[in-house]
């Protein structure tokens, strides 16, 4: 089983595939709300065919389901769009070329139809793709994000807001997130890694703006062991912590004032201190070298003394600016994170 969604009787619907010796075939299977089976459908393959996701449709006639099929063991996977309706029962199935797509891993509704995250293979590269269909499947638009690295695979989409999508995936034994915007262009990205192998699953975008992602990793390179993995971040994907603001005591300054960080270089936690005289709402910035925003902190303080502590865990060793911005006062300083 690879998805599962609530129905609008109160029941589930399920996809998936069934494991044969001889082949394996997707499958549906409709539940109630209590887990009584209602009907289950079979889909039958020559050699291996897969449901990896399932959506309502824009017109609530029926479920929109993603995967792929392979006619034979050497045959390349290519990927398929299927509708059925309440009952299971199949409407159409498209099929796309392998230089489009190989598989269909995520489905979103939008206005205009379905935006799909998926894996293509061009020139013998696996990259991430996203297209953008209509009701009856055809592609209205595509992007693909290439890669130098031949096992860029894409495991979920989610969509932020109409301009914002947040993709999970891995980059050969890595794990990969990143945001794009509604034309493909990427805005951010972060790797995870472990001694042996760690893949980002599933993504949840949560109420307050932040994002938890789900997957797995085995940290031991030796023997095979996997482990459930969770990440949190905000909506710049920054894993918290980095950054927590205390306050030190209840003298209040008489300046503005941001301290060099200590200790410097650090690994991987530092600490900032800076003043502030009088309450007012303070923006803490980090950039890396080449001035890219990598944490961005925004909140009221009451006047005192204040330490942040930035945890530089998840990211790469090299030099980094850090910059106090507050009712017309602003001071950058650097810092070295070395590990």
């Amino acid at each position: 089983m690879y998805e599962i969604i609530n129905t609008t009787d109160g029941g589930y619907i399920a996809c998936g595939r069934d494991y044969e010796d001889i082949n394996d075939n997707a499958f549906l299977l409709k539940i109630d709300s209590i887990g009584n089976l209602q009907w289950h459908k079979t889909f039958y393959s020559t050699y291996w065919k897969n449901f990896d996701c399932i959506t309502k449709t824009n017109n609530n006639d029926g479920y929109l389901i993603g995967g792929f099929n392979k006619n034979f063991q050497s045959d390349t996977s290519k990927a398929i769009l299927l509708k059925v309706n309440y009952s299971g029962d199949s409407l159409w199935q498209k099929q796309y070329e392998l230089n489009i797509i190989s598989n269909v891993e995520s489905i979103n509704k939008i206005s205009t139809g379905y935006l799909i995250g998926s894996t293509n293979l061009i020139d013998n590269t696996v990259n991430y793709s996203i297209l953008k269909v209509n009701e009856i499947g055809e592609i209205l638009f595509q992007k693909s994000i290439s890669s130098t690295n031949n096992l860029l695979i894409l495991n979920d989409l989610k969509i932020i807001n109409s301009n914002k999508y947040v993709i999970a995936g891995r980059y050969g034994s890595i794990g990969h997130i990143f945001i794009v915007d509604s034309n493909g262009i990427m805005l951010g990205e972060e790797f995870y890694n472990s001694p042996d192998f760690l893949t980002i699953r599933s993504i949840l975008p949560i109420s307050n703006g932040d994002i938890l992602f789900a997957g797995a990793v085995d940290f031991d390179s030796v023997s095979t062991k996997r482990d459930v993995y969770a990440l949190r971040t905000d909506s710049l994907l920054n894993a918290p912590p980095p950054i927590g603001v205390i306050n030190m005591n209840n003298k209040i300054p008489k300046y503005f004032k941001l301290f060099q960080n200590y200790p410097n270089p650090f690994n991987p936690v530092t600490n900032i201190k800076f003043e502030i005289p009088k309450d007012v709402i303070v923006s803490i910035k980090i950039y890396d070298v080449l001035g890219r925003e990598v944490f961005s902190f925004n909140e009221y303080k009451k006047a005192g003394i204040y330490e942040v502590q930035f945890d530089g865990s998840n990211f790469a060793s090299g030099m980094y600016f850090y910059k106090l911005e507050t009712d017309g006062f602003t001071d950058t300083k650097k810092m070295v994170l070395l590990k």
